[in-house]
């Protein structure tokens, strides 16, 4: 019976579980690439260049894995919490807690294991192209002919086990929620709902908050070793308390403008503070892509065209990951986008307002995300930096957040496009 509902539900909630899934092929792409770097490592006979694939190992699924480990664990518990109603449902068809949990966890299993065969099948026939593309900057002679990769079955067992358990780990928290909650509090829309940090978020937001100040500290003081690294604690302090901060943030700065600018704007604004659990995700995932672009610039990757393809090898993937994740939430939310735009139709709004209003609320998202990364940079690169460094350095920061608005703006409004060419009664229903 567990395995049936977990291959049916996998079916009906195809476009929820699809956004995951590109998340994980991502990780899997990600764990082929380090499983490709140990393997062909210990079959070169020449040590340097050896050691120059081990190192980019290191670099690749250090930068990555912070980056990934976070979308996958934010992606997964958002998919878990979307399908609430169902769950209920569930409940009320006499299923037990423990069985929903299990459930819950054998579909995050089943689809990290699907994403990982598609990635073996998509990236293992061009693994030697991209490998050597990849680490290129860090190879002992980067001008050396390309290097034959070689998949040995120790390390890509070591990524594949890396890869699911990250997966399932991630849902483990989201699992056990999703059947201890009371049904009749299950089957409201969770997106309705202020999203409350627990125990663990104050623990993570103390400790990674030493960590930064710590660093920073440290970097200000004249130690250039581990601290140099002090943006990514800034990263991983803004990660954690990212549910106090991008609520308030938002609510502050949209309010500069009345209500009474307009209707669109109202609606537009009310929405994106609503819908607090789907704004968080994408605001906080923007944030930290644009962040992460600013520490590209902060380490000179940006001041000449070598080293900018350097950096675009080392951290153009977990920047490309984190943005993808971000669009990935606002995707899995086209039901209740779609349901959101027939009501306002029926309240008296045009189609055409709908769609402005979806526009101005990916602006209000975008802008949100602009906000708070250029406060999470300014330390980064005013405080240590002077005069025209200091600038370039935050020279990528527009860049992706102009990526990054593309991609949350057309997923906004696709779904409001597609409503307008359905019967208002299906489009009213479709999330129930």
């Amino acid at each position: 019976m567990i395995a049936r509902l977990v291959v049916a539900d996998l079916v009906a909630g195809w476009r929820t579980w699809l956004g995951a899934f590109v998340v994980l092929f991502l990780s899997g792409v990600v764990a082929l690439v380090c499983a490709g770097d140990v393997s062909t490592a210990r079959a070169m006979d020449d040590p340097e260049q050896a050691a120059a694939l081990m190192n980019h190992a290191m670099i690749y699924s250090a930068m990555n894995g912070l980056v990934v480990v976070g979308g996958v664990a934010l992606l997964v518990g958002y998919a878990v919490r979307l399908q609430r109603t169902r769950h209920a449902l569930w409940q009320f068809a006499g299923l037990t807690p423990r069985s929903i949990a299990a459930v819950v966890l054998a579909q995050v299993a089943t689809v990290s294991v699907l994403a990982l065969v598609a990635a073996s099948v998509a990236v293992v026939p061009v693994l030697d192209l991209l490998l050597n593309g990849l680490s290129r900057p860090v190879r002992a002679d980067p001008d050396a002919p390309l290097v034959s990769i070689a998949l040995s079955p120790g390390p890509v067992a070591v990524a594949a086990l890396v890869h699911v358990g990250v997966a399932v780990a991630s849902a483990g928290l989201a699992a056990r929620r999703a059947g201890r909650t009371p049904a009749l509090v299950a089957v409201r829309r969770s997106l309705d709902e202020t999203v409350r940090p627990g125990v663990g978020r104050l623990v993570a937001t103390g400790l990674t908050g030493v960590l930064a100040v710590g660093a920073y500290v440290g970097y200000l003081l004249g130690d250039r070793g581990v601290t140099g690294l002090f943006p990514i604690a800034f990263i991983a302090l803004f990660a954690a308390a990212a549910p106090w901060l991008t609520g308030t943030a938002m609510r502050l700065w949209t309010a500069v403008l009345p209500a009474g600018v307009g209707t669109t704007w109202f609606v537009a604004r009310r929405n994106a503070l609503h819908a607090v659990a789907r704004s968080q995700a994408s605001v906080a995932l923007l944030t930290v892509a644009a962040a992460l672009g600013a520490f590209t610039g902060t380490i000179g990757l940006w001041d000449d065209p070598g080293t900018l393809v350097q950096g675009l090898a080392l951290f153009g993937v977990p920047v490309a990951v984190v943005l993808l994740t971000a669009g990935t939430t606002i995707f899995m939310a086209t039901p209740d986008r779609r349901r959101e735009g027939a009501a306002l139709v029926v309240a008296g709004m045009t189609w055409r307002a709908v769609t402005l209003a979806a526009a101005i609320e990916a602006l209000v998202v975008t802008g949100t995300a602009g906000l708070v990364a250029t406060v999470l940079a300014l330390p980064a690169t005013i405080v240590p930096f002077a005069g025209q460094q200091a600038v370039d350095s935050l020279r990528p920061l527009p860049w992706v957040l102009l990526v990054g608005f593309s991609l949350v703006v057309v997923l906004s409004i696709a779904p409001v496009l597609a409503a307008r060419r359905r019967p208002l009664v299906h489009d009213l229903g479709v999330a129930a």
